[in-house]
């Protein structure tokens, strides 16, 4: 029993002098200064953060720390009170063992792969492309490039942003399972080419909340926009460019409000039992922006006195048609 207890008591000293060993540390950026993950003299440690340690990029500053290794992590702190801190991996993975945190003035651009047993906490902006497999619950500003998934859990707050941005390429984003926005999940574009845009929805519902808004922009070069989920919109659509809402086998409801300003709107219908419900509370506006001979007058509405049910393999278009006053 004495050996036992001298060799426990020799272990727990080996613990507290040499890195790596025993509880998770704190381990922080020093400066604000751009660097690489892997160089140690730039954390607290003067070690890179490994398994269990907590990673804290908080000096305030604007600057990049560059991920240049795949680490796995205890957790990530990312954002200081003034500045921009950004961390940055292209073609890397980054795996957080716990529960992280990106503040308002964080910034995690990753590509590849973002894994995770905790939650992720994004008051900032996480902007990604290849697969998140980690929960996310969305506060700041989400934005998906190119080709990727969620497989994890999404949340979207009131005053969020989930954007999905085509650029050079086209943008599809397949979230695992349905979820409610609470704020704004924007269909756009943002550089000189023509591409599409698309959200997946692989199972369950995608419920637009009373405060939740749904948008598909026009953006810089057009392109496709398309909705490939079972919706029940209890907010607002606005299709200020046009979309496809095309799932299979979907019961589609509105009690909120769709707004068709330009373009067109397509519900396609398909699979066993598919519908469109649009209950006496919902509407369905078509409207015309574009004024360029005077007043606006035309207006298509679907919310008097009883709803509007689209039966399966029904395709159903919606687009603005304006005469204006002479």
């Amino acid at each position: 029993m004495k050996t036992r207890v001298a060799t426990y008591t020799g272990l727990a000293i080996l613990c507290a002098f040499v890195p790596g060993l025993g509880h998770a540390a704190d381990v922080s950026w020093l400066d604000p200064v751009s660097g690489v993950w892997t160089d140690g003299t730039r954390w607290s440690t003067g070690t890179p953060p490994g398994p269990g340690d907590n990673a804290l990029i908080t000096v305030s500053g604007t600057y990049t720390v560059t991920l240049n290794a795949a680490p796995s992590i205890s957790s990530l702190t990312l954002g200081g009170a003034t500045g921009t801190q950004t961390l940055s991996g292209s073609g890397t993975t980054l795996e957080l063992g716990s529960a992280s945190f990106i503040g308002p003035n964080g910034h995690l651009s990753i590509s590849t792969q973002l894994l995770g047993a905790g939650t992720l906490t994004n008051a900032g902006t996480l902007s990604f492309k290849g697969t998140v497999n980690t929960d996310v619950v969305n506060q700041g500003t989400l934005v998906a490039y190119a080709v990727s998934s969620i497989n994890g859990s999404l949340s979207q707050e009131p005053g969020s942003v989930f954007q999905l941005m085509a650029g050079g390429v086209h943008a599809s984003c397949t979230v695992a399972n349905g979820f409610t926005n609470h704020g704004l999940i924007d269909l756009n574009h943002g550089a000189g080419f023509t591409r599409s845009t698309r959200l997946v929805i692989a199972n369950g519902t995608l419920i637009n909340s009373s405060s939740g808004e749904i948008r598909t922009s026009p953006g810089i070069a057009g392109g496709g926009r398309t909705l490939t989920a079972q919706v029940d919109n209890q907010g607002v659509i606005n299709v200020d460019y046009g979309c496809l809402i095309n799932a299979a086998s979907a019961n589609h409801v509105n009690s909120g409000t769709i707004n068709v300003s330009f373009g067109t709107l397509t519900v396609a219908q398909s699979g066993a039992g598919a519908t469109f419900s649009n209950t006496v509370a919902g509407a369905i506006n078509a409207t015309c922006k574009r004024k360029p001979l005077g007043r606006c007058i035309h207006q298509r509405r679907f919310n008097r006195y009883r709803p509007l049910v689209l039966s399966q393999r029904h395709k159903w278009d919606i687009q603005p048609r304006c005469r204006c006053d002479d």
